[in-house]
């Protein structure tokens, strides 16, 4: 953010206005990977359009923008966490700045920001990267054939939380060996909202063979996932033992990432008939939005079961 926005014939440096926007995304409690993405995106932007002036923000300019992420053949995902950043942007000029973009509109003390409609294909976000019951069973049995019996107890119980809970993996990462043998935990989630998960026999059971074991080994750290060095295990370091775990049994590596587990547990609810606000309340989750696109997807995965049994009744 080099350039300059002028407001009222008053330039604002865009250097500022960065890390201004950093500690507006940081009050609202986003994770650190989607405020860097956010900024990012606001940077780009303003650059590749040449925003200059409050006027610039219009609706020409965002169409415009809109058509060039298109041409550059960006998928309508990521097309919408581009305008979502926009969108954040936006309000904190609004909030923080006291700065109407052309694109806001203010009615009633509230604010309406006008930017395009992003279309979404379901196929694009859902089928290609979905994990099966099948795949996760293959790499669990990977897991399971693991001679460190550290790592095979701490790598099954990865899988299955995240799995059977919808954990963000930053949630799970937060709880204490103690607190999932309890059979139920208090998970601090997005904008530090806290929810009741509750967890599967199955796991407490293996988390209690998982203590046991450590303090054989003369482990004191509380947190559920450690190293065998007693050191807290950083994500990446998970998500490495999952891809390789993931790419030892067969599955593409383009479903190999941690957050995809959500994802399985999320539709496997919707499968098994659970509403949508069960569903919400469980994964820690406002915007219904996302959950209706699973739902739509499901639903049309169903209706096209039932177009290929009817095809193979016709004579």
């Amino acid at each position: 953010m080099k350039n300059k926005l002028k407001k009222e014939g008053r330039e604002l440096l865009l250097i500022e206005l960065q890390y201004e926007f950093t500690e507006y995304l940081r009050k609202k409690y986003h994770s650190e990977n989607t405020i860097k993405t956010y900024v990012t995106n606001v940077k780009k932007f303003l650059n590749d359009m040449k925003i200059k002036n409050l006027d610039d923000l219009n609706n020409q300019t965002m169409s415009k923008y809109k058509q060039n992420l298109e041409n550059a053949k960006n998928k309508g995902q990521t097309i919408n966490t581009k305008f979502e950043s926009i969108r954040s942007f936006l309000k904190f000029l609004y909030y923080e700045k006291n700065i109407t973009a052309p694109v806001v509109e203010v009615k009633n003390a509230r604010i309406k920001i006008h930017l395009p409609e992003i279309k979404i294909r379901i196929y694009d976000r859902f089928y290609k990267k979905e994990l099966s019951i099948h795949e996760i069973k293959r790499i669990l049995r990977v897991i399971d054939k693991q001679e460190n019996k550290f790592y095979k107890l701490r790598n099954t119980i990865l899988i299955q939380l995240l799995a059977s809970t919808g954990l963000r993996i930053s949630e799970a990462l937060q709880l204490n060996i103690d607190d999932i043998i309890s059979g139920k935990v208090e998970v601090v989630g997005k904008r530090s909202k806290i929810r009741t998960v509750l967890i599967p026999a199955t796991i407490v059971k293996t988390c209690r063979e998982f203590r046991k074991y450590r303090k054989q080994l003369y482990l004191t750290n509380e947190k559920l996932f450690i190293t065998l060095q007693d050191k807290t295990v950083q994500k990446r370091a998970l998500s490495s033992v999952f891809e390789k775990v993931g790419i030892a049994a067969r599955v593409k590596k383009s479903k190999l990432f941690l957050h995809n587990l959500r994802h399985f547990y999320t539709i496997d609810c919707i499968k098994n008939g659970i509403d949508l606000n069960t569903i919400a309340q469980n994964l820690g989750i406002e915007n219904m939005e996302t959950l209706k696109i699973y739902q739509s997807r499901d639903l049309k995965a169903m209706q096209e079961q039932i177009n290929r049994k009817g095809r193979r009744l016709l004579v």
